[in-house]
């Protein structure tokens, strides 16, 4: 199984929302849980609050996207993730409810990053819900069962054998409203949750090495590598001059890391050999601030990096436009430092299986319209699926079985 993309030939389809066939449910979290207070044994429990369709065998080539509908008058909406296998309709797998208020501090994952969230073999994915905590859906047979540990911006290791999450430190003083944050690890096979790295106020989900020993995260003061297993950041594992993170992807074959960054007057995309421990930096652009009293930063900031499947030096990158909003995917050769930026504005990209097309969600009023396919050879740009006019579609993950 290779979680890429893949490159569905349906016509344009309007995929309206339907409401899933089953529901799960069971005793949810109490308010407030953290992993502290997770069950000793991290014993699996049956999820609450999630709809599930069961979508059967999966075989060949599938994309899956996620869709969040507004549920007024409430400050919720309904999060949906869908399938869209090749050369057939879009297919529900599965929705449940986010929120879209509370503490202005407060993080919310309600706009769930799908590429990490997956199992190694691409037929589970790891959710965050507020009503059920952390929890796994099975896409084949639809069930879902909690993890018994409540967390947000969860992240499968590529070994299959941990989920990393971010979650609350318990802080001494009962005055403070917004605790800080810390990346957690609970293991699979069962087992205490265990606090590996302070983040500070971070609501990205960490970015594992593809043999499970180390995570790429943003951390309190820059981005660095952590060891998992000691719980400590790796020598030498300081990205130089990053303050902020804004995407970070594994090679396949378990070296190269590719990090897009901000730094303190420009933006960056580097890589890092794990092997030789070198960074280099491949590509950089401009951030000026713009001198009238809003003092905001008028650049181009790269974000969300994606080694091309098939297994070039090729990355894709998000190239957003911080004075018109314009997010063009880019691909850069990351050997000759030759870069191509698309004609389209995107607001997340991913390759097909072959790399010959990008499969993005175009960047709509409400942030994510349509999904689409653009063919690199020919530039044809085309519809799959269009979303109801009072939903927004998000993020956007491919699978091959």
């Amino acid at each position: 199984m290779t979680i890429a993309a893949c490159a569905p030939s349906p016509p344009p389809i309007s995929a309206e929302s339907p409401a899933p066939s089953a529901t799960i449910t069971a005793s949810p979290p109490s308010a407030g849980s953290s992993p502290s207070s997770a069950p000793a044994t991290g014993e699996p429990q049956s999820a609450t609050g999630i709809r599930t369709n069961a979508l059967g065998s999966l075989n060949g080539n599938w994309i899956f996207f996620t869709r969040r509908v507004p549920v007024p008058p409430s400050i919720t909406a309904r999060l949906e993730v869908w399938g869209l296998p090749a050369g057939a309709a879009p297919r529900l797998a599965f929705s449940y409810s986010v929120p879209m208020g509370g503490i202005p501090e407060a993080p919310l994952d309600n706009d769930p990053y799908l590429r990490r969230q997956f199992s190694p073999d691409g037929r589970q994915i790891i959710i965050s819900t507020t009503s059920a905590g952390l929890a796994i859906v099975d896409l084949p047979s639809g069930h879902a069962r909690q993890l018994g540990v409540a967390g947000q911006f969860p992240s499968w290791s590529k070994d299959g054998s941990s989920i990393a999450y971010i979650a609350d430190v318990s802080h001494p003083d009962p005055q403070v409203a917004v605790p800080e944050r810390a990346i957690w690890v609970v293991p699979l096979a069962g087992g205490s949750p265990r606090e590996v790295v302070g983040v500070g106020y971070s609501s990205t989900s960490p970015e594992w090495s593809p043999d499970g020993s180390l995570l790429v995260a943003q951390l309190r003061d820059g981005v660095g590598l952590i060891d998992v297993a000691n719980a400590r950041e790796v020598p030498g594992g300081r990205i130089p001059f990053a303050l902020t993170m804004t995407g970070a992807h594994w090679h396949a074959g378990g070296t190269g890391l590719a990090v897009t960054l901000i730094r303190r007057d420009d933006t960056q995309v580097i890589t890092y050999d794990r092997s030789t421990g070198v960074t280099s930096f491949v590509a950089q652009f401009p951030r000026p601030f713009d001198p009238s009293p809003c003092g905001c930063p008028q650049g181009l900031v790269p974000r969300d990096p994606r080694w091309s499947p098939a297994g070039t030096a090729e990355l894709l990158f998000v190239l957003v436009d911080e004075k018109t909003g314009r997010a063009e995917p880019n691909i850069l050769d990351t050997e000759s430092g030759r870069r191509s930026a698309l004609p389209v504005d995107a607001a997340e990209a991913t390759w097909s299986s072959d790399g010959r097309q990008i499969i993005y969600i175009a960047r709509g009023q409400t942030r994510g319209g349509a999904l689409r396919a653009y063919d690199r050879a020919s530039g044809a740009d085309r519809d799959l699926v269009a979303p109801p006019n009072d939903a927004a579609q998000l993020s956007v993950a491919s699978v091959s079985y």
